[in-house]
C-alpha cells in the first residue's frame, strides 16, 4: 500500500469518523488539503468568505444532523474568537476545527510565529482542547480521537496542522 500525504490522510481521517461537511476558507498552506475536500464524495463542500461563518454554517449544520468540520488558518481563528464562545461554547454545539498552524517550526515569513503563539495561547486560555498533526503517519489517527472528542465533549475542538504536514 502507497503511503498516503498528510492531505490525503487528513480526508481519510474525516471520512472515517463520519464527517459530512466542511467549511473552509483557503489558503496558501491548505490548497490540496482544500481541493481534496471538494472532490470528496460524501462531504458537502462550503467554502468561505470568512471564518467566523464557519462557525455559523456548522452550528447549524451540527443541529440539523451533520458531522461538520472547518479548515482555516490560525489568524482566522483568532478572528473568530466571538462565534466559538458565544455561539459554539455557550450552547455546546461541536464543530472540528482544523487550523493551519503557520508560524510553527520551520516557517520562514516572520510575521507567523506571533500568530502560532497567541493561537495556542488563546486555545489554554478557552479551555478547549488543542492537538497537534505533524506527521502523516499519525494524521488519520489524531482526526478520528479529535472528533471523538468534540461529540463527546459537545464543544469544538482544535487540531493544529504543521505546515510541512499539509505540503504533502
Amino acid at each position: 500500500m502507497a503511503n498516503l500525504s498528510g492531505p490525503e490522510e487528513i480526508v481519510k481521517g474525516l471520512k472515517e469518523s463520519g464527517v459530512d461537511i466542511v467549511s473552509t476558507l483557503p489558503e496558501n498552506a491548505t490548497t490540496k488539503l482544500v481541493s481534496l475536500i471538494s472532490k470528496e464524495p460524501g462531504i458537502i463542500h462550503v467554502p468561505l468568505a470568512r471564518e467566523e461563518e464557519g462557525f455559523g454554517i456548522s452550528s447549524g449544520a451540527y443541529l440539523g444532523g451533520k458531522k461538520p468540520a472547518m479548515v482555516i488558518q490560525n489568524s482566522g481563528f483568532l478572528n473568530s474568537l466571538g462565534a466559538i464562545t458565544e455561539l459554539n461554547i455557550m450552547c455546546q454545539i461541536p464543530v472540528l476545527v482544523l487550523i493551519s498552524h503557520v508560524g510553527h517550526p520551520g516557517e520562514r515569513y516572520v510575521i507567523h510565529p506571533p500568530l502560532a503563539r497567541m493561537a495556542e495561547a488563546v486555545t489554554k486560555s478557552i479551555e478547549l482542547p488543542c492537538l497537534l498533526i505533524e506527521r502523516p503517519e499519525n494524521a488519520r489517527d489524531v482526526i478520528k480521537n479529535a472528533q471523538l472528542l468534540c461529540e463527546v465533549s459537545k464543544l469544538p475542538v482544535f487540531v493544529m496542522m504543521a505546515p510541512r504536514l499539509l505540503r504533502g
